[in-house]
């Protein structure tokens, strides 16, 4: 089975981080998603900080996620984001 090319895993990470963060705001004014938190992490790592190493903004995208428990009947066993603890815990 082919792996799955570098960029296809940086969106499944950020669609990973989108289900982790769906029921969390930020503590600003507006009540922003939680998710535009992480997202911002990358894109400053990637554009202020030129980071292109695709691994690093997977890091920035998923740093939050660890802190979001997840039940273990909802965990499954299929991992797309290599050496990510993460990446199994949807």
């Amino acid at each position: 089975m082919k792996r799955p090319s570098i960029e296809s895993q940086l969106f499944e990470a950020l669609d990973f981080a989108a289900h982790k963060h769906r029921r969390q705001r930020r503590k600003d004014v507006e009540a922003s998603p939680y998710i535009n938190h992480p997202i911002a992490l990358a894109r400053t790592l990637a554009v202020e900080g030129r980071i292109v190493d695709t691994r690093t903004l997977i890091a920035a995208v998923l740093h939050d996620t660890v802190e979001v428990p997840t039940p273990p009947s909802r965990r499954s066993a299929r991992c797309s984001v290599p050496r990510s603890p993460t990446s199994c815990a949807r």
